[in-house]
């Protein structure tokens, strides 16, 4: 008999229901239980009002690896192991689309990770293209940071890893 996606919840949640014969197996149970939480950011995303001066940017400026563009309302970035993605919030808040309606307007924010030994050489990459260093940061824990714009106002960081504590 099927159950309900809260009856198996419930199920899975109390590990007692495995020890007496509940009706779900003792390897959901375990995956389950090791299910502790996602690996990491595999996207995130930026809303921009001029997708082809956002391309631009994030390709020549920050290097980027260029995915995808769907003309007028997004344009697809790898960025190491994961991807950055651009939309246009007029479209991307548009109710007939394939996928949920997101859209924010207002500068967004993401750190990139760079290392200790590559911070002034992106900072005068960032210098050779006009992009103004709106502020610098060295953290308690010798984490650096550098913060700018993209065309678009966003606030956009290079930080090392160590910021958060986190290995090289």
């Amino acid at each position: 008999m099927p159950c309900s996606v809260n009856t198996l919840r419930a199920s899975l949640l109390d590990t007692s229901a495995v020890a007496h014969g509940s009706q779900f197996s003792q390897l959901s149970a375990v995956i389950y239980q090791k299910m502790e939480r996602p690996l990491e950011v595999l996207e995130t995303c930026l809303y921009v009002d001029d997708l082809v001066a956002a391309e631009e940017f994030y390709a020549d400026v920050l290097g980027l690896v260029f995915v995808s563009r769907h003309e007028n309302r997004h344009v697809f970035f790898r960025c190491g192991s994961t991807m950055l993605l651009l939309f246009d919030p007029r479209v991307s808040s548009d109710k007939s689309s394939e996928v949920p309606t997101h859209g924010s307007h207002g500068p967004g924010h993401v750190a990139f990770s760079v290392p200790h030994d590559e911070m002034e050489a992106w900072t005068a990459r960032l210098d050779q293209h006009g992009v103004a260093i709106e502020q610098r940061v060295t953290w308690p824990n010798g984490g650096r940071s550098i913060y700018f714009r993209d065309p678009a106002g966003n606030s956009l960081e290079f930080a090392t890893r160590d910021l958060w504590n986190l290995a090289p």
